[in-house]
Formats: C-alpha cells, sequence, structure tokens
C-alpha cells in the first residue's frame, strides 16, 4: 500500500494541470513502525479556476487503484472586473498570478459584484496560526481603503 501511494504522490508532483492543482497534505500508511503497510490513506484538496478543469482533475484521480471520495468546498472566487478597476483606481496592486483562496466570501461573490483585496497583513506567522497577531493599525487602513472605493464608484 505504501508504495503504490508513494507512486501515486510522486505521479501527482510530476502531473500539470492548467489552471489548478491538487494537494494531498495528509498520509497515513499501516498502524506500526515494524509492519508492512496494507492500506494507505491520503486526503487532500483540488483546487480549481473552472469546473472544467475540477472534473480533468477528479478524472485522474479516477485513473488510479484506490477509491476517491468528494466533497464540495467552496466555490471559485470570481472577482466584478468593474469592482477590480475600481480598486486599482483606489490603490490596489494586481498580483502576478492568481491564488486559490478558499474563502465563504466566495458565495458573496456569486451574489453580488465583489471583490477580495488582501490588504497586506504581514506577520511572521500564517493567518490560521495560533501565534498570528492582527495588526490593529490594518482596520484604520481597510475602512479607509472602502470608503474610498465607495466614494470611486
Amino acid at each position: 500500500a505504501m508504495k503504490k501511494c508513494t507512486d501515486f504522490l510522486y505521479d501527482l508532483h510530476r502531473k500539470e494541470f492548467e489552471d489548478g492543482f491538487i494537494s494531498m497534505n495528509v498520509l497515513k500508511c499501516g498502524s506500526s513502525c515494524n509492519q508492512v503497510a496494507s492500506t494507505a490513506y491520503a486526503e487532500g484538496t483540488i483546487r480549481a479556476l473552472s469546473s472544467k478543469s475540477e472534473k480533468q482533475m477528479m478524472n485522474w484521480l479516477k485513473g488510479y487503484e484506490g477509491s476517491f471520495m468528494f466533497s464540495s468546498g467552496y466555490p471559485v472566487l470570481r472577482n466584478a472586473s468593474s469592482l477590480v478597476e475600481c480598486a486599482l483606481h483606489c490603490g490596489a496592486k494586481l498580483l502576478d498570478s492568481p491564488m486559490f483562496i478558499c474563502d465563504d466570501f466566495a458565495y458573496y461573490a456569486q451574489c453580488l459584484p465583489s471583490v477580495y483585496v488582501l490588504m497586506g497583513m504581514k506577520s511572521e506567522f500564517p493567518l490560521h496560526h495560533a501565534d498570528f497577531e492582527f495588526d490593529d493599525e490594518m482596520l484604520e487602513k481597510g475602512v479607509d481603503f472602502m470608503i474610498k472605493m465607495l466614494e470611486n464608484l
């Protein structure tokens, strides 16, 4: 089981998808260090910019021996182009490439024109880390930015 799992992960690492990726973040094989594992379990996420790409990745996974369970996560977060232009006019900068952010904000963006803006929080720890420290000064900067956007709509 361990060999099949590592072969799968090796193939996955080499595979390039057009506009997305598959990430396996949990790997469990066997239950003891002195036995050959008869089962392996991998858990991960599919991040895609389109449902077509997501289906291609799911089909690629189904080509491997074993069973795969899929559950839906957050939808693709799509910014309204008019609000992107407004945000740029107000001082925002475009990223060099798309980010595969999972956020419940994507549900709002499906219902109303929206734009997802990263406010530049700098911390030595990532956002959901226990030692992450929020910079209170960013609240004022964020409110100022939103007011500027409202004034420019």
